[in-house]
């Protein structure tokens, strides 16, 4: 059975102070020499490294991914960039590539802190001059003036020396300069927090919760205001370019706050809402090309494999003026996001949300949970309604406006998930996205198809290259039918939304008491 060693972590006031512990113990060190280093942390803008016990450290031309429970190497690859930001898709090494993959798939990894790190391993030695303990000595320096560092004393003991390293343990506890850690997390947040950089709170979704009996129009003002927060937060990276998911958070909250002024009606004065209904409508128009252009780059492989392997090289000329379509759709939305009427706009919103004397109609004087009920019992049935309405051929408009009608849906039970117990409304939504998932299935690969056409159609490259026709034609012929298998499978999933089940938990949220 291999032997496992459990460490010890101490977090010091000075790197003088592992002196202090070791000089009142009847032990003798053996001291390695000092290793300095300058490493760059990287995390995606949500922290999923770190969220998943993670450090992504970039030193001396290598790229590292440590265990932060235990600062135990996981993988490491040679990298000589020091870029701002980076995909793991763009690293070549396997085992570091799918760790990152797995970490975050679709956002990128950004430089976020640098830092010194200066390292010791010492020899702890018994008077017969053996070896019972290795002990790390590790300072983390933010390089800031004031010379702020963070120093942690990790001590590991050799097999069958647990009894006397319990001594240099008992020694380390007793000085009140030492604090015992339970992982590495604190040396690691605390040299973060010298370097200017907290671990991210963000999240994408609201997380306000809505109390019961509240008035359903402060509620909204509530919902609204985090919304736009986070409208916020993604605006300033999007010209960055630095992921996708930047535009895609920010085309979210904009339908989420689309969808809680079109949902909710009469909470609030319509000549008072009304511009900003226009406004967020317009602000959504002018991303749908850009979010457009960034789905199929997302695909680019996927397509590629959908054909044969001769016909792959045949899809560049596509790819290549798509990247130059989305090149400059983005400088389009950059140079808009940073007009003043933009800015007025925004700023103008949050006015509105923030004015306590705004008038809210009568429909906003209604408790919370009543307009919950009376809100997503109307979006729910329009959905069966409608769904029940599509015959067997099932047409793209009748998918397309039943998808429209279930993300309406989708926003309300989200709204108000934080009236329901989890239980009631987590089943209900994932009954929907089901269905969602379907409608949403066709209508992407609808969009791709139409795109694929209108280059095929128009592009002088195309007409000039038989070989990218070729791999166009067939790509179009694969996605459609795909499109025409997800088509033939809307009806098995629609009755499995409009079921007795389904209709049982919508009934429990239509029905359930304030």
């Amino acid at each position: 059975m291999n032997y496992r060693p459990v460490s010890s972590v101490y977090l010091l006031e000075s790197a003088e102070i592992a002196e202090q512990i070791l000089a009142a113990t009847p032990f003798t060190v053996d001291r390695g020499n000092l290793e300095t280093r300058n490493i760059a942390l990287y995390d995606t803008f949500e922290s999923q490294a770190w969220s998943t016990n993670h450090l992504v450290l970039k030193t001396s031309g290598r790229l590292s991914i440590t265990d932060l429970s235990n600062g135990n190497l996981s993988a490491s690859c040679s990298f000589r960039r020091s870029p701002v930001a980076f995909m793991a898709q763009e690293i070549h090494d396997g085992p570091v590539r799918e760790i990152l993959k797995q970490i975050s798939p679709l956002r990128a990894f950004i430089r976020l802190a640098e830092y010194m790190h200066n390292e010791e391993q010492w020899r702890i030695l018994d008077e017969n001059c053996k070896t019972v303990a290795t002990l790390r000595l590790t300072t983390l320096s933010a390089g800031t003036k004031k010379k702020q560092s963070t120093t942690v004393l990790t001590l590991t003991p050799l097999r069958g020396y647990q009894d006397e390293v319990a001594t240099i343990q008992d020694a380390a506890e007793k000085t009140a300069k030492a604090t015992t850690l339970p992982s590495l997390e604190p040396m690691y947040r605390n040299i973060f927090k010298q370097c200017g950089f907290s671990v991210q709170a963000y999240a994408s979704k609201p997380t306000v919760r809505l109390e019961k009996d509240a008035p359903v129009g402060q509620s909204a003002r509530r919902m609204l205001r985090q919304t736009l927060q986070v409208l916020r937060t993604n605006e300033p990276w999007i010209p960055k370019d630095i992921d996708t998911e930047f535009l895609h958070d920010y085309r979210v909250a904009i339908r989420r706050t689309r969808s809680i002024l079109a949902q909710l009606k009469g909470i609030f004065a319509e000549e008072t809402i009304a511009p900003f209904r226009q406004g967020f409508r317009d602000l959504a128009k002018r991303t749908n090309n850009l979010r457009d252009q960034d789905v199929y780059l997302l695909e680019a492989d996927t397509l590629r494999a959908m054909l044969p392997q001769r016909l792959r090289p045949g899809l560049e000329p596509f790819f290549e003026d798509l990247r130059k379509g989305r090149h400059a759709e983005l400088r389009k939305f950059a140079r808009h996001l940073s007009t003043t009427h933009h800015a007025a706009f925004i700023k103008q919103w949050e006015a509105f949300l923030r004015n306590p004397h705004a008038v809210t109609l009568h429909e906003g004087s209604i408790k919370t949970a009543e307009a919950a009920k009376t809100t997503i019992r109307k979006a729910w049935k329009k959905v069966l309604r409608h769904g029940r309405n599509i015959g067997q051929e099932a047409s793209d408009q009748e998918l397309h406006a039943l998808r429209l009608d279930c993300k309406k849906l989708r926003y309300l039970l989200e709204f108000f998930a934080t009236v329901y117990p989890d239980n009631i409304i987590n089943p209900a939504v994932k009954q929907l996205k089901n269905l969602q998932d379907n409608l949403g299935s066709f209508v992407d690969l609808s969009v791709q198809q139409d795109h694929l056409y209108q280059w095929l159609a128009s592009s002088p490259r195309c007409k000039n290259n038989p070989e990218t026709a070729a791999s166009l034609g067939g790509l179009i012929a694969l996605i459609g039918n795909e499109r025409e298998n997800v088509r033939a499978r809307f009806h098995k999933t629609f009755r499995k939304f409009d079921s007795e089940e389904t209709e049982h938990l919508f009934r429990q949220l239509i029905h359930q008491k304030g």
